[in-house]
C-alpha cells in the first residue's frame, strides 16, 4: 500500500509538471507514463485495500 500511495504522489507530481508547461514543451511520452504511474498506484492502494478485507 504503501508503495502505491508512493508511486501515485510521485507520478502525479511529474503528471502536474508536465501539464503546466507550453503545449510545445510538453513530453506526451511522459505524461502518458505518468498516467500510467499513477493507475499502477492506484491498482496497489486498492489491491492491498481488498487483501486487507479478506
Amino acid at each position: 500500500m504503501v508503495t502505491g500511495i508512493i508511486l501515485c504522489m510521485i507520478c502525479s507530481l511529474i503528471f502536474i509538471y508536465q501539464i503546466k508547461k507550453d503545449h510545445i514543451h510538453r513530453n506526451v511520452i511522459i505524461l502518458f507514463f505518468a498516467l500510467a504511474g499513477m493507475i499502477a498506484g492506484a491498482w496497489f492502494i486498492f489491491d492491498a485495500m481488498i487483501i486487507k478485507m479478506a
